[in-house]
């Protein structure tokens, strides 16, 4: 999948302009990823999203239920 590109390191959709624009190396959404799944999260791409990016970490859920006090 070529929208799963935008995890690997050192990769930028818009290498011409981002880079310039915010000195990153493309290292942010690896790096998110890599703790997101050492923690037994994900985190992945919307690709059905138009208007920009969007970006989901799923949390899964322990079935705990956490009641008040």
């Amino acid at each position: 999948n070529s929208a799963e590109t935008i995890f690997n390191p050192f990769v930028s959709l818009d290498e011409s302009r981002n880079r310039k624009k915010s000195g990153g190396f493309g290292l942010g959404l690896s790096i998110a990823r890599n703790l997101a799944q050492s923690n037994g999260y994900e985190l992945f791409l919307d690709t059905e999203y138009h208007d920009g990016a969007r970006f989901i970490l799923s949390l899964h859920s322990t079935g705990m239920v956490v009641s008040k006090a």
